[in-house]
């Protein structure tokens, strides 16, 4: 565990410089004057380990910074550190390292800017809460909270970041957000997120989507006038790695003509 805590902190570094999270926690006010628990200190504290950080008391978690950043805290010291100030530090580190990531995909970004304004990427991730949140976060089991993050490939620009109780909808939240779609975007969402509503919201304001299909979903295509359910499964199973088949006149839905892919 101590090695792969060097070898986080030793990524960290290469990242991001002490001097660039100082600045970042800076500017969002997360530090306004020298103090012993240090950006970079409180960045490891946050990111580091099993998501269990929630679960640890603060005592603990001040016996972590001693022990590996020589930082001597109060647990009520460390309580008021959690504030929204630290939260748009960790917002700022967030984005930034999204920004360092568009580089390596310059090549795909500029073939897709010629086709489509936007290339938006949603997706979300669950995790357990103390129970004392039950009341605003709740889960299936347990208390939990879920983030909805949505990102805009071809500009680096956050599109929509939200928390909310973990057992919410995905594909209802989804609908919800439809108001944002712009004429030729594309919709790239996994299959938590499948709706006929909004796919059909999509199309309706002209942009496109990529999705897979839930297993109750059927598949129609049009042969001489006449909507006939498409066996797409087998032709998939035809195909060879790499190779891919394009038809025109889709529908998807439970029955014929719900909506037009």
């Amino acid at each position: 565990m101590e090695n792969q805590m060097q070898a986080w902190m030793k990524t960290i570094r290469q990242l991001f410089s002490p001097e660039t999270l100082t600045h970042l926690a800076q500017e969002t006010g997360f530090i306004q004057r020298k103090r012993a628990l240090t950006a970079e200190a409180f960045l490891t504290l946050c990111a580091w380990g099993d998501g269990s950080l929630a679960q640890q008391s603060l005592q603990r978690l001040c016996t972590s910074l001693t022990l590996r950043h020589d930082c001597s805290l109060s647990s009520e010291g460390l309580n008021q550190r959690f504030t929204e100030r630290a939260v748009a530090f960790l917002r700022e580190v967030f984005f930034l390292l999204l920004q360092r990531q568009r580089p390596l995909l310059w090549s795909t970004i500029q073939t897709y800017r010629t086709c489509f304004t936007r290339l938006r990427i949603l997706d979300s991730t669950s995790f357990l809460v103390p129970a004392d949140y039950g009341e605003d976060y709740r889960g299936f089991v347990s208390s939990g909270a879920k983030i909805q993050f949505e990102y805009d490939l071809l500009s680096g620009a956050c599109l929509q970041l939200c928390v909310q109780s973990a057992n919410d909808s995905n594909a209802r939240f989804a609908y919800h957000a439809q108001h944002t779609i712009l004429p030729n975007d594309l919709c790239i969402r996994d299959l938590g997120f499948f709706s006929v509503a909004a796919l059909t919201e999509i199309d309706a304001r002209g942009a496109y989507y990529i999705t897979r299909l839930r297993s109750d979903m059927k598949v129609y295509i049009k042969e001489n006038s006449q909507w006939k359910e498409w066996d797409w499964e087998s032709l998939g199973n035809q195909l060879k790695e790499g190779e891919s088949v394009e038809m025109e006149h889709v529908y998807i839905g439970m029955s014929v003509c719900i909506s037009h892919a």
